[in-house]
């Protein structure tokens, strides 16, 4: 049930005569003071695309008296961006009178996103935790290997493989850090690969996929909303295409920089394109075509919603039986800085002496056989246990740690060495395999050490440790 205000009109049409309630006012941002009730303020108040559909709709509603309801965002001068929903009908018994009613579902809308999003981040989170550390294991023994001359084609195929494994991690990672308020700088082309690697199957049943892969620059807006809405598009051709049986079909995922210099995912399919009837729908919230359940008509609001907090849009594309093109454009991140160049690190004459950080025995053992080749390792299982060696004497050279443990993490492993022995904390690098929350990114804008994501690849492992013992 939605919860939103409601506000009431009414259309004299033979007068052209317009009364509706104080709500209305609200809901499109108007000052009573200033404008006076009439159909063209109305019209004016909502986004372009949308006020051509809902003009439309009044022309149907006035000609043969079919009534309508459509969602509608109103003009972006309004923040947060409000979304309604309109109703509209003609009075029976005069056919002069149109009446409708404009309901705010913004939040409705946004709430059911939120769960969506919240419920996919709770199971990524813990896949993603599950998988990590045996990955980086087995990505830390095939280093080992490689680096031992071991049959090289085949070492080189298994790594592939674990590549493809992180990729869908990193993306599940993405989806966990559910938090709304949470911004950062996006890859485009990360989540476009994220996405066709998670729907691999699926796609693989109907279709061919065609990767256009075009430079693109960095976002900023929300890692998960914006996947979801991508996942959302793909997902979307994928069905289009099953319930087209005929012909060989292509999927086609392209990515490019616009005239205007914003980031672009165009989604080509070759399904049953978007029927006539459902056009003017295409956007509405909670309006699906498909039976069942686990349809509940939010793929493509939730993918426009997501457009329009980005600051950009989404548009389609199509021609019935001959498929259909979806398109969303997204401003560059006005904040984003040049990758930075920094020139390879070889490996230095003085063997460093390096301590590693973790509570995962095996994961530990494997990355100190990687770093045993260049320098002196040892291994401490918990926070606690290295700030002991630390305190008691000893000192390194650079300390791989993990963020996450019992008794004391990583974080908190870093404060007391910063009271302690700053020039030891300085020499840390952190690891993560959990979904990070609030806390740990707070704590990794706060520092400056360099930090990965398991499982991490090796050699900027073995680079960052290079750094700090050169």
């Amino acid at each position: 049930m939605l919860s939103g205000e409601l506000g009431t009109f009414r259309w004299r049409v033979t007068t052209d005569e317009v009364i509706w309630s104080p709500a209305v006012y609200t809901l499109l941002a108007l000052s009573p003071e200033r404008r006076a009730p009439s159909m063209q303020a109305l019209l004016e108040r909502l986004e372009v695309d949308d006020a051509a559909r809902v003009a439309a709709g009044f022309g149907q509603v006035k000609a043969n008296g079919t009534p309508f309801g459509l969602d509608a965002r109103i003009a972006r001068a309004v923040s947060p961006s409000r979304i309604v929903r309109l109703r509209v009908w003609r009075d029976e018994r005069d056919h002069a009178d149109i009446h409708g009613t404009i309901e705010d579902v913004s939040d409705a809308l946004r709430d059911a996103i939120s769960d969506r999003v919240a419920s996919i981040g709770t199971f990524a989170a813990a896949l993603a935790q599950e998988i990590s550390n045996p990955l980086g294991l087995i990505e830390a023994t095939l280093a080992t290997i490689v680096a031992a001359d071991a049959p090289a084609a085949a070492l080189r195929d298994a790594r592939h493989a674990i590549a493809r494994i992180e990729t869908t991690i990193r993306g599940l990672l993405t989806f966990s850090r559910v938090d709304p308020s949470r911004r950062e700088p996006l890859d485009v082309n990360r989540l476009v690969d994220v996405a066709a690697e998670l729907l691999d199957r699926d796609i693989r049943r109907c279709a061919k996929l065609v990767r256009k892969r075009g430079a693109v620059p960095l976002v900023h807006g929300n890692g998960a909303r914006l996947s979801l809405a991508i996942v959302n598009l793909v997902q979307n051709a994928v069905q289009a295409m099953a319930a087209s049986p005929s012909g060989a079909h292509e999927l086609t995922l392209t990515t490019r920089t616009d005239a205007r210099g914003r980031a672009v995912l165009e989604v080509r399919d070759t399904g049953h394109g978007v029927p006539p009837e459902v056009l003017p729908h295409i956007f509405d919230a909670f309006f699906t075509t498909r039976a069942g359940a686990s349809h509940a008509g939010l793929g493509l609001a939730v993918c426009r919603n997501v457009a329009n907090e980005l600051e950009g849009e989404l548009t389609f594309e199509s021609v019935p039986a001959r498929g259909a093109l979806f398109r969303i454009a997204v401003p560059p991140n006005p904040l984003a800085a040049a990758p930075e160049r920094r020139a390879p690190v070889i490996a230095s004459a003085r063997r460093g002496n390096v301590l590693i950080v973790d509570d995962e025995v095996t994961f530990a053992n494997a990355v100190r056989r990687v770093l045993a080749r260049e320098h002196e390792v040892s291994i401490a299982h918990d926070g606690q246990a290295a700030l002991d060696r630390i305190t008691a004497g000893e000192r390194f050279d650079a300390i791989v740690c993990d963020l996450m443990m019992p008794r004391l993490g990583g974080s908190e492993l870093y404060d007391r060495l910063s009271d302690l022995l700053p020039e030891q904390a300085q020499r840390m690098i952190f690891m993560t395999g959990a979904a990070y929350g609030a806390s740990s990114e707070a704590f990794f804008a706060r520092v400056t050490n360099p930090w990965l994501e398991k499982p991490c690849d090796m050699d900027q492992l073995r680079t960052a440790v290079r750094r700090l013992v050169t």
